[in-house]
């Protein structure tokens, strides 16, 4: 019962991160959005993987050794660690932050900050979330999903997102691309 309070606690926290993320994209500007699907997939991906990962951890499948309390705390530093680099992602594109994939009419490439060797530094962020809040469950499965389900959502988006910007910023683009990583440096 215990573990079922913590994990739930960890994502009431999680959750209102995103919702200050979801917030933030409140501001004036226009632009034009580009995002087709990409956002509601992401949404289905990870409701998908929290589902079926709360599933497999109370029944017990793929559980880790040792006490659920390490692997919680292990996971919500992970967590933790997740939420603070999105957030300071997020932070760092100020007026440029949009949860739809949306070019403004006065864009700028941002390519200093988190987004010096990471193009998309919030969605490693809420990737590491992910696999964190997998961890917290103690369990492979949950892990495995937690992490397979949302990359494959992230991933369109940043096909999506890329397109976007390539159309947007051409040669400049490219240039930034070809320096920079996707999500992790070194591994895509």
């Amino acid at each position: 019962m215990m573990q079922l309070i913590a994990i739930y606690l960890l994502l009431a926290v999680w959750g209102a991160s995103e919702i200050i993320v979801f917030r933030s994209d409140r501001q004036a500007g226009r632009g034009q959005r580009q995002d087709g699907y990409s956002r509601p997939l992401i949404f289905l991906a990870m409701n998908v993987a929290i589902t079926l990962s709360m599933t497999a951890t109370f029944m017990h499948w793929w559980r880790l050794p040792g006490e659920w309390w390490t692997w919680w705390l292990a996971g919500s530093t992970l967590v933790a660690a997740g939420i603070g680099f999105r957030s300071r992602a997020v932070r760092h594109l100020g007026r440029h932050f949009r949860t739809h994939v949306t070019i403004m009419d006065d864009h700028e490439l941002i390519e200093d900050g988190p987004y010096r060797r990471v193009r998309h530094p919030s969605y490693t962020g809420m990737l590491v979330s992910c696999i964190g809040l997998g961890v917290a469950m103690g369990n492979m499965a949950a892990i495995l999903l937690l992490t397979l389900l949302p990359m494959a959502g992230l991933a369109n988006r940043i096909r999506v997102e890329e397109r976007a910007l390539a159309k947007a910023f051409g040669r400049e683009w490219e240039i930034y691309r070809a320096r920079t990583a996707a999500l992790v440096p070194g591994l895509w």
